[in-house]
């Protein structure tokens, strides 16, 4: 909730526009919450970029019988023209200025939609079980043209970039109490699902502003499992320690309408982590943290062997790949 409703509406330079209103109210049951922004700007550019930004957000939430929940409803669309980046020769020629564009009609458009759920519940014993899930709808289109006339000295070599995207998934997990050698401890186990189920989702060609022909396109359906396990010990009145570690299975099958780029894959990547948390007073806490993690590479090039547009032999990129990171910060 806010402490009280606001409205605000923002001007400035190169057509610059945002305006703003949110508030909450109290129902009968719980609380609800609401916000609404829209945005405009040109930018310096010769082109003016003419960006227009929707976003909304609508929350429940409501604290009952020891549940603690929330229903969360968010929206977001924008649209712009993109000037790009031009060659220093076509500045240094004064062919365009240095806020000028080579292919004034690269523009983009997005849109983002999603409704989620959040729980926690607090059990007698002093542990607790949280839950959530979520939905997701998604859409981009990208026009963009990198090398003018290269590759196409009569058409140009403007493309776009699309994609349709469902996204659906969850998690839960439960926290335990307990004593480890007389210290205070808790042990946290959980699970987490999602599932991207893109379609399509493609590379074209384009001219003006407008797709012309496929270059590549397909459908990926990508799953996501991962089980997580975390202990938390309060070592000294001052000090704690979280040690956890995690596990990951990723599997992609790509449809692609370049068959040798069709395939399934399916990995696996386990990933520990260690922190400790020094309280130097009531308001100064130091962190040590150090762990592995991973980032999932695109599936289109988990299962890709010959290039899109070249049709050249390529090797396909790893599904998983590992990141290895230590990190000290001071939280006042």
């Amino acid at each position: 909730s806010l402490p009280k409703g606001l409205a605000s509406i923002t001007l400035g330079e190169h057509q610059y526009v945002r305006s703003l209103i949110a508030n909450s109210v109290s129902l009968t049951t719980g609380q609800l919450l609401y916000a609404l922004e829209g945005a405009h700007n040109n930018g310096p550019w010769d082109t003016p970029e003419n960006y227009r930004r929707f976003n909304g957000v609508l929350r429940y939430s409501l604290n009952q019988g020891g549940i603690q929940q929330s229903l969360t409803a968010m929206a977001y669309a924008s649209q712009w023209r993109s000037s790009d980046q031009v060659p220093q020769r076509a500045i240094d020629s004064q062919q365009v200025g240095r806020y000028g564009t080579i292919d004034p009609t690269d523009h983009g458009r997005a849109d983002r939609y999603s409704l989620s759920w959040q729980a926690l519940s607090t059990l007698d014993d002093g542990g607790e079980w949280r839950a959530n899930a979520y939905a997701v709808q998604s859409s981009l289109h990208l026009f963009s043209n990198f090398t003018y006339y290269l590759n196409d000295p009569v058409n140009g070599d403007q493309a776009e970039q699309a994609e349709s995207r469902r996204i659906y998934g969850g998690g839960i997990s439960r926290t335990w109490p307990m004593q480890l050698a007389g210290r205070p401890s808790s042990i946290t186990v959980g699970a987490q699902f999602r599932q991207d189920r893109l379609g399509p989702i493609g590379l074209y060609n384009a001219e003006g502003g407008q797709r012309t022909s496929t270059v590549q396109e397909g459908r990926v359906p990508q799953t996501g499992l991962g089980l997580y396990g975390q202990q938390e010990t309060r070592l000294t009145p001052w000090l704690r320690s979280i040690v956890g570690a995690r596990i990951d299975q990723s599997s992609v099958d790509v449809r692609s309408s370049i068959s040798a780029n069709s395939g399934h894959r399916t990995s696996w990547i386990s990933s520990p982590k260690l922190a400790l948390i020094a309280e130097l007073s009531s308001q100064t806490e130091l962190f040590l943290n150090a762990g592995e993690g991973f980032h999932s590479n695109d599936a289109r090039g988990v299962t890709a062997r010959v290039a899109a547009r070249s049709g050249e032999a390529m090797d396909a990129a790893m599904p998983l790949v590992r990141a290895r990171g230590k990190i000290g910060r001071a939280h006042v």
